[in-house]
């Protein structure tokens, strides 16, 4: 069969399992409010307001212009760049703003991935394993799993590619090449795109410059160096306009969720030399994997160690491995050295290092088709890694892998009247359900952080009244005054509680 055949075959099975299942959970918090707050562009919502007895029913306001988003997008969320809004914005324009519309940029882009995936590993390893790598990464419940999120993630993933894949040949052939030349652009364009998707991308963008410095200074390329320098400013003045915006998010990380945790000499060693590779077996085990799904860990595994083992052989290969996991490495052993110096553990959350990823499913496609070359019997690696990955696969669309709010929205309109006082802890979660509720309800925003006594006061002028609760909210249900009686209560998974309460009559 044709190469050109089996990689549009590819191609076509990355899109259909990213379509697939891709509305079976309902948008969580992430997207609900972070992303959709930014894509919309209308700036900071009063989620905690009292809505004075009125019926309310919470819509977003049709989409911002471009200008207007980036005016108002510090407004909630000031850790991430704003590219990837600007995307879902015109998106929404275009598409509109259904969890199928909101979700399918995502797929689009990660199918994207899939399909350059193919073509810069054909172009940096061989055709055997350009095939294999689309079929790893088309098959990653990891890469669906944000494939199906509105969130950046798919995104970083595929800037990151395009630029660690364009430096690679630039840095193998020079820049005499036509090929090269129209490299550098593409280089420039992603690389500014990447930063501008997720900042942990910078990481990816400074080991760029660091390793093509010291290789081309050492190989003595003095042209292609000049013409990376160049390149290099251009992606400094495009990101000119975007500058300020890095320097809030960097203000604000010290006051970050990133500093969720304390690290200590232990935690170090544990998040350089476990935590790392872990990450790298997550691209291509998924982001949750069952038990049963666990070979797959075993196979990506072997797979990473024999396309480590490769290097040490002379092969015509061996710039582009050792280039692949210096990718691999060098960028998240400097996410990891920020964490130690500043007491983040950002490490630990392999979405922030997605960027290092296609190296990944390179780097284990080179060791699963050197297997197979080797011995036949090596077939049933590869058999059984797409077996439980398409186990796991299928358990992401059996089992919610986020809060379902369509579900408790059914519940809250089955069984709390319209007119009985609905609190919803954390406010913002107000957000989540109201986008799957078909009718304006008594409905309140509030947060444990507001105290009793206004708590007291807020129930107090109802006879009944229901708490809906969402992770950090679920405190709030010890504040809940005593002469009021649980009479139900409604259990969802991942930290959804809904219950009803009266007061009791003495």
């Amino acid at each position: 069969m044709k190469p050109s055949i089996v990689f549009s075959l590819i191609i076509l099975l990355a899109a259909g399992l990213r379509l697939s299942g891709i509305c079976f959970d309902s948008l969580w918090l992430d997207e609900s409010y972070q992303s959709m707050v930014g894509a919309f562009g209308h700036g900071a919502i009063d989620l905690a307001a009292d809505p004075a007895g009125k019926m309310t029913l919470f819509r977003f306001e049709p989409p911002a212009s471009t200008a207007q988003l980036l005016a108002n997008f510090r407004s909630v969320d000031p850790l991430c760049p704003p590219l990837y809004a600007v995307l879902l914005n015109r998106w929404m324009v275009i598409i509109g703003q259904s969890d199928f519309a909101v979700r399918s940029l995502s797929m689009l882009i990660s199918t994207i991935s899939v399909a350059m995936l193919c073509y810069f590993c054909r172009c940096l390893l061989t055709t055997r394993v350009a095939i294999f790598a689309g079929l790893l990464a088309a098959v990653s419940p990891f890469s669906i799993h944000y494939a199906q999120e509105a969130r950046m993630y798919s995104l970083v993933e595929l800037t990151g590619l395009i630029s660690g894949s364009c430096l690679l040949l630039i840095l193998r052939e020079g820049i005499t090449p036509l090929r090269s030349k129209l490299l550098v652009p593409l280089y420039v364009i992603s690389t500014w795109a990447m930063i501008n998707t997720h900042y942990t991308s910078l990481f990816m963008a400074a080991a760029e410059g660091a390793l093509s410095v010291a290789f081309l200074l050492w190989s003595r390329q003095w042209r292609t160096l000049l013409v990376l320098v160049v390149a290099w400013l251009a992606t400094a003045l495009l990101w000119l306009p975007w500058l300020p915006m890095f320097l809030v998010s960097a203000g604000s990380r010290k006051e970050s969720f990133y500093i969720a945790k304390k690290t200590d000499f232990i935690w170090a060693l544990y998040a350089l030399f476990i935590r790392v590779p872990v990450n790298w077996l997550t691209f291509l085990c998924g982001h949750k994997v069952v038990a049963y799904a666990i070979p797959t860990y075993v196979t990506s595994a072997i797979m990473l160690l024999l396309s480590g083992k490769e290097i040490f052989k002379s092969s015509k290969e061996r710039f582009s491995l050792c280039a692949l996991w210096l990718w691999a490495i060098v960028p998240a052993g400097g996410l990891w050295l920020i964490d130690v110096l500043e007491g983040h553990r950002v490490i630990e959350v392999a979405r922030y290092s997605v960027f290092t990823a296609p190296a990944i499913f390179m780097l284990a496609a080179y060791g699963l088709a050197e297997a197979i070359s080797w011995r036949k019997a090596f077939t049933w690696l590869a058999a059984v890694h797409f077996l439980f990955a398409g186990i796991n696969i299928v358990y992401l669309h059996i089992v919610h892998q986020r809060e379902p709010w369509k579900e408790m929205a059914a519940t809250v309109e089955l069984n709390v009247p319209q007119d009985r006082l609905l609190l919803v802890s954390q406010h913002y979660d107000l957000i989540c359900l109201n986008r799957y509720l078909t009718k304006p309800r008594l409905q309140r925003g509030v947060s444990p952080a507001m105290g009793e006594s206004v708590i007291r006061d807020i129930v107090n002028k109802n006879d009944s009244f229901a708490l809906l609760t969402a992770q950090e909210g679920e405190s709030l249900a010890s504040m809940i005054p005593a002469e009021y009686k649980l009479e139900k209560r409604f259990d969802y998974s991942h930290g959804l509680h809904l219950r009803l309460y009266s007061r009791q009559i003495n």
